[in-house]
């Protein structure tokens, strides 16, 4: 039960109102500032009350600010370094999920604050968790297609019959003239999203063997149909950057899109009679391929900014809740506290 005001402090035009209101918030947290009645002591009435309000404010914010900061680490790790050092993020993230842990054991023998700390440690965990999963998912389809264009090599006037084995290192390659996306034998194949896939030839002969293939993600229909990147732009040296083909965290390949990208190749082929020396080489086609690598690069940023803010947003929805309860759980642990000590 909350104190009410007395009538010296409903009677001041500043501290009295302000502290009445403040000084009953500062209850739920078992801080009661000291009131002082008198007109003269406004000014330390006012100090009272911010520095209480400041110190639940304080905590109410801890309640998001350390869950939301293990979440943006997670996701950095996995989105800009796991090209550069794969096991020391998966150790970071170990240790992340290993603080969480500390933190949910911290002052469990303090009935007072058990529950606050648990709360905090289920957020941290939760949000280092999702910045995992969301940082190698950002790795996969935007920073590590732009690490694999620039770390590759640079191939000039390569013929499309060539073998794609002698390929395998490339990051760009500008084509030899008359180089296009057959688009008549693009197939696509619909698995929640829909794989393109489209064989790169030579126009003055589309008969032969098929070694690299253009690809995208729901820009096809289920024959015929080819408008991914920049297929549809004409330009007088055809250009493509390497498809990173990750065969996923694990090793296994039928976690990542190559797999199913794999699975179309091997459809257009049974479908049009498609013949291939080897293992193929799939690539993004575009007409500007610094463009592109630029579109991939600012496309992990706003990824990366956009994932964050949205997780503060469920941190300080998520925080919210734990914390009006956690307050709530000490205040009846205090009351049962009180009554006991009233027995005795």
């Amino acid at each position: 039960r909350l104190p009410r005001c007395t009538p010296k402090q409903r009677k001041h035009f500043f501290a009295g109102p302000v502290a009445c209101g403040l000084q009953a918030a500062a209850m739920l947290g078992k801080r009661t500032p000291v009131m002082k009645e008198g007109w003269a002591d406004r000014k330390q009435n006012t100090k009272t009350v911010v520095a209480t309000v400041g110190y639940q404010v304080y905590e109410c914010v801890e309640f998001f600010l350390e869950p939301w900061s293990m979440h943006c680490v997670a996701t950095f790790l996995f989105m800009f370094l796991f090209r550069l050092a794969p096991l020391l993020c998966c150790i970071g993230a170990m240790f992340l999920v290993g603080w969480s842990c500390v933190v949910m054991t911290r002052e469990r023998n303090n009935p007072m604050q058990d529950n606050k700390w648990l709360g905090i440690g289920l957020l941290m965990l939760a949000s280092t968790v999702l910045g995992t999963i969301e940082g190698y998912d950002g790795y996969i389809n935007y920073t590590g297609q732009y690490y694999s264009a620039l770390d590759g090599r640079t191939y000039h006037e390569v013929e499309p019959t060539e073998l794609a084995e002698s390929k395998t290192d490339a990051g760009e390659i500008f084509w030899a003239p008359d180089t296009i996306v057959d688009v008549t034998r693009a197939t696509g194949l619909v698995v929640k999203d829909t794989f393109c896939v489209a064989p790169i030839a030579n126009s003055n002969d589309l008969t032969g063997n098929v070694e690299f293939w253009a690809v995208g993600k729901n820009c096809c229909r289920y024959r015929s149909s080819f408008d991914c990147d920049g297929a549809g732009i004409q330009t007088e040296t055809p250009q493509a950057i390497s498809y990173y083909t990750y065969g996923g965290l694990f090793g296994n390949a039928t976690s990542s899109d190559t797999h199913f990208y794999k699975l179309a190749v091997e459809q257009a082929k049974a479908d049009f009679g498609i013949l291939s020396s080897g293992e193929v080489k799939l690539v993004h086609w575009t007409h500007d391929v610094e463009a592109t690598k630029a579109s991939y690069l600012w496309a992990s940023v706003w990824f990366y900014i956009g994932h964050s803010i949205w997780n503060l947003l469920i941190n300080i929805l998520m925080g919210s809740v734990v914390y009006l309860y956690t307050k709530s759980k000490q205040q009846q642990n205090q009351e049962k506290a009180d009554a006991l000590a009233n027995a005795i």
